[in-house]
């Protein structure tokens, strides 16, 4: 009977949400239908527990301490949770990768985010995109033992004359371009979470609003290429950051901003672009800066560093080919 009960007043549901904003938004709805959230496990799989619907804020935060975590560390934690609750925020779950989920019902005139300031914002962010990073590195690390074990075998099998685990190179194989596969989504994935969770749930929203904003791919290798793409309204800057050390960002703003440029956005390969009148603004860069091949595009960068590593492995391959051939 009382398991009859129980299946009635919960629900489950199986979810897979890699925006932290759209996983709250979606908590939200299901509290406005009449739903809300008890448990969580494996990150994907939600319990709700029925009730009478009402309008909720859900938020979340992490609080991943380490095996041996300082004491800075755990009174943070304690500090943060005792905040949340004067605020009138319930702690109602968390994963096993230390995610905590709050809610609180919505209240009209009141702050209505745990987040409510840019810095809480941009260190909650950091912490979510250190974590996500950390875990698709290690993905990495087991793929190079992988390899090196793989390499130890045909040395074996060189000694032996014959390879005693053929199979092993196919599933080398597959690891390893299955982790290259997961470590490239995964740092997508942490940057996407970092950027999002820096900024308000309608901050958010107007960044994914596809009137606001619209996402073109194109593949292009030099400045000057994307200077003509973007019909010469836009100017990216792509001085030797090499050769200006680290405050080169602040040095690249300043002098657009002296030549009457707007700062637009930063570039993943150490770019800025800037906007600016093309009647009114100077000349950002010399023409020397905009020939040759600067990677604009990550997937040029990570394209050439694939084909590095195909290079080296065909080398290696050939000569354990000839190393066998030779006894």
């Amino acid at each position: 009977m009382r398991k009859e009960q129980m299946s009635k007043e919960q629900i489950k549901k199986t979810r897979w949400l890699m925006s932290m904003q759209k996983e709250c938004e979606w908590l939200e709805e299901m509290a406005a239908k009449g739903y809300f959230l008890t448990n969580i496990t494996m990150g994907i799989h939600y319990t709700f527990e029925k009730g009478e619907p009402k309008r909720m804020c859900y938020d979340v935060d992490r609080f991943s301490l380490s095996a041996k975590p300082t004491l800075e560390e755990i009174r943070h934690k304690e500090m943060f949770l005792e905040m949340a609750e004067q605020m009138g925020w319930k702690e109602i779950t968390h994963d096993e990768s230390q995610n905590y989920y709050f809610a609180k019902e919505y209240v009209e005139g009141e702050i209505n985010e745990l987040h409510n300031d840019k810095e809480s914002r941009v260190y909650r962010a950091r912490k979510f995109g250190n974590f996500y990073r950390e875990q698709t590195k290690s993905v990495l690390t087991w793929a190079f033992v992988i390899v090196v074990m793989d390499l130890i075998f045909h040395l074996i099998g060189i000694l032996l004359k014959e390879n005693p685990v053929k199979w092993f190179d196919w599933f080398t194989l597959f690891y390893v371009a299955g982790m290259l596969g997961f470590y490239f989504y995964g740092m997508r994935i942490s940057n996407h979470l970092e950027k999002e969770l820096s900024v308000t749930r309608e901050e958010w929203k107007q960044m994914m609003d596809p009137k606001r904003n619209r996402t073109e791919r194109k593949f292009i290798l030099t400045m000057k290429g994307l200077n003509r793409y973007l019909n010469k309204k836009h100017f990216s800057d792509s001085k030797d950051w090499l050769g200006v050390n680290a405050d080169w960002q602040a040095q690249s703003v300043a002098d657009a901003e002296e030549k009457g440029w707007k700062f637009v956005c930063a570039l993943e390969n150490r770019s800025i672009v800037y906007a600016g009148n093309p009647d009114k603004v100077e000349q950002l860069n010399d023409s020397k800066d905009e020939k040759g091949i600067r990677f604009v595009s990550m997937i040029g960068a990570y394209g050439v560093f694939l084909a590095c590593c195909m290079l080296a492995g065909g080398v290696v391959g050939f000569l354990i080919a000839w190393m066998q051939d030779v006894r």
